[in-house]
């Protein structure tokens, strides 16, 4: 690192910005450790949950502001499998049940049942 130029050298994270990033990290992690919780309810495997909300991270969403009506809903498109497919609409129906608020507009997360969306499965094309 010595041998860089002083400009392409990395800085240092100060202590508390690096207690900062931990804390983040810990909340997600937290957060994730409470939706594997839920999905582990519906898997015949449990231990596929934190597989499945990787996947879920990385799935294609669409989402359709109502402000009106203060709901925000997001469209999933659908998991590799049927059986992921019930965890992830348990998942969502945990998440609606919480009265979560999103965004400073206190507009609130609706996350619907699967419904189709733009991708339709292989097998159905």
């Amino acid at each position: 690192m010595q041998t860089l130029p002083a400009e392409q050298r990395f800085a240092q994270l100060r202590p508390e910005k690096k207690h900062f990033v931990a804390t983040i990290k810990l909340l997600a992690y937290r957060a994730e450790t409470a939706m594997a919780g839920v999905v582990r309810e519906k898997l015949a495997r449990p231990d596929d949950a934190r597989a499945l909300l990787r996947a879920l991270y990385l799935t294609p969403v669409d989402l359709v502001p109502d402000l009106a009506a203060s709901i925000l809903t997001v469209r999933v498109h659908h998991q590799a499998a049927a059986l992921q497919d019930a965890a992830a609409v348990h998942l969502c129906a945990e998440l609606n049940a919480t009265g979560t608020l999103f965004s400073r507009h206190r507009t609130s997360p609706h996350l619907p049942t699967f419904r189709r969306t733009l991708i339709p499965r292989p097998q159905e094309v």
